[in-house]
């Protein structure tokens, strides 16, 4: 299993452990960090990271190989407090090469992980598509 960092003032949840483990990944809980002046840095002994804020996975991207993000499943009505489920965890990277599967099923087209039946290559972390099978 790969070592990622789990960047949160929380422990993972068992969907999202269980999420997580359905993609070879295992997470190590560090804490928090502020999510507009995190050190990708200190996470380099990690295959990864994931992280619950958005600020956080920008600041990560272009310095750690992949960065994860928890899709929630749970999005409460306007006016009422959040609620999480994770749904999915969503791999990406901005230094995606051929040599890791695409998961483009999200249609970030820089997502890593799984191979996406569609695609014959790869795409490229600008987000081009290249490859599709369909054309």
């Amino acid at each position: 299993m790969m070592k990622f960092a789990f960047i949160a003032r929380h422990q993972p949840t068992p969907e999202q452990l269980q999420l997580a483990q359905q993609q070879d990944i295992e997470l190590v809980t560090v804490g928090d960090r502020d999510a507009f002046t995190i050190d990708p840095a200190e996470f380099t002994e990690f295959a990864g990271v994931v992280v619950v804020h958005p600020a956080a996975a920008l600041r990560c991207i272009a310095t750690v190989d992949r960065v994860g993000i928890f899709e929630n499943a749970n999005r409460a009505a306007e006016g009422q407090p959040p609620q999480f489920a994770a749904r999915k965890l969503h791999l990406f990277s901005a230094t995606t090469t051929s040599d890791k599967d695409c998961d483009c099923s999200c249609g970030a087209c820089v997502a890593i992980g799984h191979k996406h039946e569609n695609y014959v290559e790869y795409c490229t972390p600008a987000g081009v598509r290249e490859g599709l099978a369909s054309e």
